[in-house]
């Protein structure tokens, strides 16, 4: 910049101006003071964390202390919370019978009165809880990763490490949740009142029935939505039902039907070429062999098979190619005579997905359910 744009840089520490022309000795010098900054970083960097690993290892984690302790650098050890600690240790208890999964604890601690104030309704989210499940910090341990060992703390314990073990492989052994979609409405979805991203809830019943939920989870929205997956489902095909295919303009069809067969032209477009060059390959070879009067047969025949392993079968294979093409044209003309629902029901979940986020506009949901509006391009092909 300096050369090609006449910038001047003042260089205020080393009290030093770089200007066009640059000496070479003033671009030597700026190299030397980066490098030697950028090593003066790293020294810094290596001592921070040696320091830290030093502290960790010492039995005081310098990092913040899980829910239930509180760190206190005069005493140089975290000390327990009392209320806080009853309601990790009541968590442990509670899990460890085997009769509950996280959520159930979650909301079992609720009802019986322990609160989780950290949250505005007080109620502990199942993935908090989760972590404080698997927490080694509440037997009085820790793990320092930077030096790959266990660390017995200088805080007193808040459960005892049979029921941390037991915790562990009731957690291992849980069965895990299987989701339909994968959060198929995620950051697609927003609430109708604080306009924030519904977040996915799965729900196992007892009898092993499982019901897919987005719930509003921003603290500030006054209202907060709770709406099932499959009431959202019904109201996005009832959406699609107005918008008719057949009412895209043609030439709008003919350009994606291009674009779908593009790949598939230019092969078929290969393959033809191919027969002439298969054809001019065998000539060259029987040319070769009456010029120079080869008769070893199996010279001949291996040259062949190389040119036939080379190009195929090419009639069989512009057939299929053909055949394909006429697939792909019939079954576009079929579907823009179609309501886009009708189309939309017999995706996959990704292309499902994939038509949302290209004909959405507005998709929020509040407790009257979903209100969905579409694009421009689609509102001109929308009939009620």
């Amino acid at each position: 910049m300096i050369e090609d744009y006449g910038i001047i840089v003042v260089l205020v520490v080393p009290n030093r101006i770089m200007q066009n022309p640059v000496d070479p000795a003033d671009f030597m010098l700026f190299d030397m003071e980066i490098a030697f900054s950028n090593n003066r970083v790293r020294l810094d960097r290596q001592r921070c964390n040696a320091g830290i690993i030093a502290k960790n290892l010492s039995g005081y984690r310098a990092t913040k202390s899980p829910y239930g302790y509180m760190n206190d650098n005069e005493l140089g050890r975290a000390v327990i919370i009392d209320s806080r600690a009853n309601f990790v240790r009541k968590a442990f208890e509670l899990y460890a019978t085997g009769n509950y999964s996280v959520p159930e604890v979650a909301n079992e601690l609720f009802e019986q009165g322990f609160m989780y104030e950290l949250q505005p309704d007080m109620k502990i989210p199942p993935s908090t809880l989760d972590s404080i499940l698997r927490n080694l910090f509440y037997t009085g341990k820790y793990y320092v990763k930077k030096a790959d060992e266990y660390v017995n703390g200088t805080h007193d314990a808040i459960i005892s490490d049979e029921l941390f073990e037991k915790v562990q492989k009731l957690l291992k052994s849980a069965p895990k949740a299987s989701r339909r979609y994968k959060e198929f409405y995620s950051n697609l979805l927003t609430c109708a009142n604080c306009e924030h991203y519904l977040t996915q809830d799965i729900k196992m019943k007892p009898n092993g029935k499982k019901y897919v939920y987005y719930r509003c989870m921003n603290p500030k929205c006054k209202e907060k939505v709770f709406v099932r997956e499959v009431s959202i489902d019904d109201d996005v095909n009832t959406y699609l039902k107005e918008i008719r295919l057949g009412l895209i303009p043609d030439e709008i069809i003919a350009e994606g039907l291009k674009n779908e067969i593009s790949g598939m032209s230019q092969n078929l477009s290969t393959l033809k070429r191919n027969i002439s060059r298969k054809y001019h390959s065998e000539q060259g070879v029987m040319e070769k062999v009456v010029k120079n009067g080869i008769t070893d047969e199996k010279y001949i025949n291996d040259k062949m098979s190389a040119i036939q392993e080379k190009y195929g079968d090419l009639d069989t294979q512009i057939l299929a190619t053909e055949k394909q093409i006429e697939t792909v044209k019939s079954k576009v003309t079929e579907t823009f005579t179609k309501r886009l629902y009708d189309v939309y029901t017999g995706f996959d979940p990704t292309t499902k997905r994939q038509v949302l986020e290209l004909v959405t506009n507005i998709f929020k949901c509040d407790e009257n359910g979903l209100k969905m509006t579409f694009k421009s391009a689609f509102r001109k092909i929308r009939r009620r």
